[in-house]
């Protein structure tokens, strides 16, 4: 089995985190949601970009 934090899985669920998270947080600020939901949406694209991030590291440190 591989591990969880190295899967092509965990890269796709990366970039699609990061990609709804920060359209989201703009999409709310636009909206004058509050600061609150902004942020929680910020907070998950940041999420998805350490996921896909720490994959290619991973991937780099295995070579």
């Amino acid at each position: 089995m591989t591990n969880s934090s190295r899967s092509s899985h965990s890269v796709v669920l990366g970039m699609i985190m990061s990609v709804a998270g920060l359209v989201g947080a703009v999409r709310s600020a636009m909206d004058g949601e509050g600061i609150w939901r902004v942020l929680g949406a910020f907070g998950l694209g940041v999420l998805g970009l350490v996921i896909v991030v720490s994959y290619f590291v991973g991937q780099t440190d295995r070579r």
